[in-house]
């Protein structure tokens, strides 16, 4: 495969630069983190629904790398416009990586869904990079990365923290490594992080939101120690958030939270599918219980991800 990108000239390049430049990871300068502060500001939500609301997703994006086997950044901006999330959790983004066509993903997404950002990669070859991203409706006040070391991949966990109706929002996520032993160095470490959290030099207090794919069903015994401190926002409906019908994307949240939906939203423009939901400050439900979201036509999404899983080739 080398021999045929190596004919390609600007693959040439890209591979100089490579070897020049070596191998990094996120964690050797917090400062690689690309931060990003453009976009929407609201006068009460960004959502435009009642004050208090705040509505999410995660998504898996695999770089954009569809089912049909091609890579289209504007299938995965499709994805996220329809949903309309006030904040989009990302894993697995590209940034100037020639399987994606030297794309910076999350700049152009940003750029397209007029929303800010945070990048935190894990890894960098070069001028390359891939790791998990944040977008906002809000304007970020903070971002922070967490390396996460692993013997298969490094991983990390980028946190923002952004201002909804004057009240700041912690929001977390990440992708944990695909092996069992990778899991068991990596968990320890985004708890202890997650528990931290107050004596951060931004001192935004505990985390709200936590997501992202944690590649693990909530029942594997290392994310116990998730469901003692949080909430998991159960999908209504489909609860497979893969093809091959595993629930490995997960949100959960804080007391301060009242979930009012959630779901899962199939999609072919990666083998993940877009995990999302809705919440209400508990002060706020207290004043004005809002309408319900629209609901997901739950057998449809059942018939498009059961015709896909004989294509699933594997659980990233």
């Amino acid at each position: 495969m080398l021999g045929r990108l190596g004919k390609q000239p600007i693959v040439q390049m890209a591979l100089l630069v490579f070897l020049l430049s070596g191998m990094l990871h996120a964690g050797t300068e917090v400062r690689g983190m690309a931060f990003k502060e453009e976009t929407a500001v609201a006068t009460f939500t960004a959502s435009g629904l009642m004050p208090g609301t705040l509505s999410v997703m995660t998504y898996n994006i695999r770089h954009a790398w569809g089912l049909d086997q091609t890579v289209d950044v504007e299938r995965i901006e499709r994805d996220i416009r329809q949903m309309d999330a006030d904040i989009v959790a990302l894993q697995e983004v590209d940034r100037w990586n020639p399987r994606s066509g030297f794309q910076d993903q999350i700049g152009r997404l940003g750029e397209r869904l007029n929303m800010a950002w945070a990048f935190a990669p894990s890894l960098k070859l070069g001028f390359m990079e891939y790791g998990n991203a944040i977008l906002s409706k809000y304007p970020i006040e903070s971002a922070d990365v967490h390396v996460l070391p692993g013997k298969t991949e490094k991983r990390t966990m980028l946190s923002v923290t952004v201002r909804v109706d004057q009240m700041p929002v912690q929001i977390w996520t990440t992708h944990l490594g695909v092996s069992e032993a990778d899991r068991q160095q990596q968990f320890p470490l985004l708890m202890t992080a997650l528990e931290q959290t107050d004596d951060s030099p931004h001192g935004q207090g505990e985390p709200d939101l936590l997501m992202g794919d944690f590649n693990m069903l909530d029942s594997h015994p290392l994310m116990q120690a998730i469901m003692k401190g949080w909430k998991k926002a159960r999908p209504e409906g489909l609860t497979a958030t893969v093809l091959s019908g595993r629930e490995l994307d997960h949100i959960f949240y804080r007391d301060k939270w009242r979930l009012l939906q959630s779901g899962v939203r199939v999609t072919e423009s990666s083998d993940h599918h877009v995990v999302w939901a809705r919440f209400i400050r508990q002060d706020a439900w207290l004043d004005a219980p809002p309408s319900p979201m629209p609901s997901v036509d739950v057998r449809a999404t059942i018939r498009v991800a059961h015709s896909e899983v004989g294509r699933v080739r594997r659980d990233l």
